[in-house]
Parts: structure tokens; C-alpha cells; sequence
């Protein structure tokens, strides 16, 4: 760039795009940027593009010196608007230095908004000396507005320093809404931290909501932690939904964690719906841990309805185990309808497993229809291994069907198997049309 301004300066235009690329160069851009103002002065563009380019610099405090080069040459012209206020607050390594600059080169005539001190708040490394840099310049100009309260609670590096300064600089002056709580019970990072910090400042002022509750429950980073602290502060206060055991469940880090904790601390009081035992049930990694927790803590008040075994039978990681838990628990026949039976010989991974433990368990009671076998006869290479326990389950002969023998036919994976299966086992009594 040097050499180009040396040997062709009078001709070449230095464009935004031109700047932007410039002020983008992590190595350079101080030395390019100098060495333009010097060359070209008042012609180098520092429009709220240029600037905040300039602001997203944070190799080595370089948007520092990008920003006194521009207010050394251009200071008529530069301004700090709240596009550039904003990005220079985002900019985690130089974020405060950009904006002691700020203050130092323009005082007064900056608008501090409440998107730069949302912006502020956000920064995850420098947020709570940007805020504390901004009440010591500004004090009680600053607008600390709801939006600004959840956005420090949902900062997981330095959310509770911002809550702690916020709270100690403004006080009684902050409203603390179930949207904050719900904020810093959502906070994966410190929100043990800060719903402590909140409950001893404000006390018996927070309203500990099933929103809150739950949004603790969610909580994958620090939900047992914020769980037990509720329970500790506010005891039978609280109240454990349907919604509330869900979200707990359905925490793919701490579910068993927070069913435990929640069956210990409110044990029979503690909503076992067929929801919840279905949540439990679709877990992706915790299923049948957590069903076992359910059917030992709960027993025969765990609601076993078809809907429960519906989705066990679907579950592809490990259904087998989740409908022998159901079986194992439970005295009473399992409802098993035509619906439940296709969808157990629709999982690919433990079809034969599933229907072999069926009907050791429940025999005569498990449906055998045209439906059901159609569907036994669809399942790829598994087929031919479904097919056979019903030809061979006791009881009156199963007619099979044109539509039996077409599925069978249809099979890419074993239809030659499946059909030479119903020959062997049926011979004359199959249909053989010309579908």
C-alpha cells in the first residue's frame, strides 16, 4: 500500500470498501491507516462503516490506535455514533480502551444508548468494566432499562459482577421482573451465582414463578445447583408442575440429577402424568435411567397407558429395555393394540427383541391382524425374523392376505426369504394373484 501511494498517491481513490479492508488487517492496519491520513488527509472516508470496522479491531489494542490516528487527523470529523458505540462495546479485548478513548476525545457529545449499554453488558470478557466506565462518566444518565438488567443476567463470563454493580450502583432503582430471574436461572455459566446474588439483595421481592422453576430446570450447565437453591430458599413456596418435571427430564445434562433431587425433596407430591413418564421415556440419553428411577420412587402410580408404550416402542436407542421395564414393574397386562404392535415392528434397530419379549410376556394378547403383519413383513432384513414368531405363535392359524404376500414381495432387503418363509409355512392356503 506504501508503494502504491508513493508511485501513483494522486491517483488512487481510497474508497470505504478500500478502508474497511485496511482497518480489517489484524498485522498492518495501524501503519496503512497512518500512513493514508498523512498522505491523503481529509480524502480517506471515516464514515460509521469505516469507524466501525475500525471499533471490530482487537489484535493488540489496535483498535485503540486506529481510533487516535482518526481523532488526531480527522477530529472534526469523526463521530461516534451508536452503530460505532455499539460495535467498539462488543470488541472484548479493546472494548474498554476504545471507549476511555471515547470519553476522553468527546465527552459530553456522546449519546450513550441503551443499545451501547446492552452491548456493553453482552461483552462476555470486559462487560463489567465497560458498565462500571460508563456510571463513572455518565452516573445516573445511563439508562438501565429492563432489556439491559436480563442482558447482564444472561452473560455467562461476567454476569454476576455486572449484576453485583448494577445492583450496588443503582439499587432500589432496578426492577427486578420475573424476566430477569428467569434470565439469570437461564445463565449456564454463573446462574447458581447470580440467582444467590439476587435472592439475598432482594429476598421475599422476587417472585419465584413456575417460568423461573423451570427455566432452572432447563438449565444444562448449573440445573441441580439452581434447583437446590430454590427449594433451600423458598421450600414448599414453589411449586413443582407437570411443566417443571418435564424440563427436568428433558435436560440432556442433569436430567437424573434433577429427577432425583425432585423426587427426594417433594417426593410423593412431585406430578407423575403421563407426560412426564413419556418425556422420560424420549430422553436421548438418560431413558432408562430415568424410567427406573420413576418405577422404583413411584411404583404403581406411574401411569402405564398405551401412549407410555407407544413411546418406548419407539424409541430406536433402546426400546427393548424401556418396554421390559414397563413389563417387569407393572402386574397388569400392558395395553397392546394394533398401533402399538406396527410401531414396535417398524423400529429397525429392536423390532425382534420387542415382539419376542411381548409375546414370552403377554402371548394371546398381542394382535395379530392383517395390519400388524403387513407391517412385520415391510421391515427390511428384520422382516423375515418378525414374520416367523407370529407363523409360529400358537393359537388359530393367521390368514395371510394378497396384501401380506405383496409386502413380503416388496421387501428389497429379504423378500426372496419372506415369500419361500409363507410357502414353507402356509403352501396352498397363500394367494398368489397377478399384483
Amino acid at each position: 500500500v506504501s508503494l502504491l501511494l508513493e508511485k501513483r498517491g494522486d491517483t488512487i481513490t481510497i474508497t470505504e470498501d478500500l478502508m474497511k479492508s485496511i482497518l480489517e488487517n489484524w498485522k498492518y492496519s495501524p501503519q496503512f491507516l497512518s500512513f493514508l491520513l498523512e498522505k491523503q488527509g481529509q480524502l480517506v472516508p471515516a464514515t460509521t462503516n469505516v469507524l466501525m470496522a475500525a471499533a471490530r479491531n482487537s489484535n493488540g489494542r489496535k483498535g485503540e490506535q486506529l481510533f487516535t490516528f482518526f481523532f488526531d487527523k480527522r477530529a472534526n470529523t469523526i463521530t461516534i455514533s451508536e452503530q460505532v458505540g455499539m460495535t467498539a462495546a462488543e470488541n472484548i479485548w479493546d472494548g474498554v480502551q476504545l471507549w476511555s478513548l471515547f470519553f476522553e476525545k468527546q465527552g459530553d457529545t456522546i449519546l450513550i444508548t441503551e443499545g451501547i449499554v446492552k452491548a456493553a453488558v453482552q461483552n462476555v470478557m470486559k462487560g463489567d468494566k465497560l458498565l462500571n466506565l460508563f456510571l463513572e462518566k455518565r452516573g445516573d444518565t445511563i439508562p438501565i432499562t429492563e432489556e439491559i438488567v436480563k442482558a447482564a443476567a444472561q452473560n455467562t463470563g461476567r454476569g454476576y459482577q455486572l449484576l453485583s454493580l448494577l445492583l450496588e450502583k443503582r439499587g432500589e432503582t432496578i426492577l427486578i421482573t420475573e424476566g430477569v430471574v428467569k434470565a439469570a436461572a437461564q445463565n449456564t455459566g454463573k446462574g447458581d451465582q447470580l440467582l444467590s446474588l439476587l435472592l439475598e439483595k432482594r429476598g421475599d421481592m422476587i417472585l419465584i414463578t413456575e417460568g423461573v422453576v423451570k427455566a432452572a430446570a432447563q438449565n444444562t450447565g448449573k440445573g441441580d445447583q439452581l434447583l437446590s437453591l430454590l427449594l433451600e430458599k423458598r421450600g414448599d413456596t414453589i411449586l413443582i408442575t407437570e411443566e417443571v418435571v418435564k424440563a427436568a427430564i428433558q435436560n440432556d445434562l442433569k436430567s437424573e440429577v434433577l429427577l432425583s433431587l425432585l423426587l427426594e425433596k417433594r417426593g410423593d407430591t412431585i406430578p407423575i402424568t403421563e407426560e412426564v413418564v413419556k418425556a422420560a421415556i424420549q430422553n436421548d440419553f438418560k431413558s432408562e435411567v430415568l424410567l427406573s428411577l420413576l418405577l422404583e420412587k413411584r411404583g404403581d402410580t406411574v401411569p402405564i397407558t398405551e401412549e407410555v408404550v407407544k413411546a418406548a416402542a419407539q424409541n430406536t436407542g433402546n426400546g427393548d429395555q424401556l418396554l421390559s421395564l414397563l413389563l417387569e414393574k407393572t402386574e397388569d397386562p400392558i395395553p397392546i393394540t394394533e398401533d402399538i404392535i406396527k410401531l414396535i415392528l417398524e423400529n429397525r434397530n429392536y423390532s425382534p427383541q420387542l415382539l419376542s419379549f411381548l409375546l414370552h410376556k403377554q402371548g394371546q394378547l398381542i394382535p395379530a391382524t392383517n395390519e400388524v403383519l403387513v407391517a412385520a413383513a415391510s421391515n427390511g432384513e428384520k422382516g423375515e425374523q418378525l414374520l416367523t414368531f407370529f407363523l409360529d405363535k400358537g393359537g388359530d392359524p393367521i390368514p395371510i392376505t394378497e396384501e401380506i404376500v405383496k409386502a413380503a414381495a416388496q421387501n428389497i432387503e429379504s423378500g426372496y426369504r419372506l415369500v419361500s418363509l409363507l410357502l414353507e409355512k402356509r403352501g396352498d392356503t397363500i394367494p398368489i394373484t397377478e399384483d
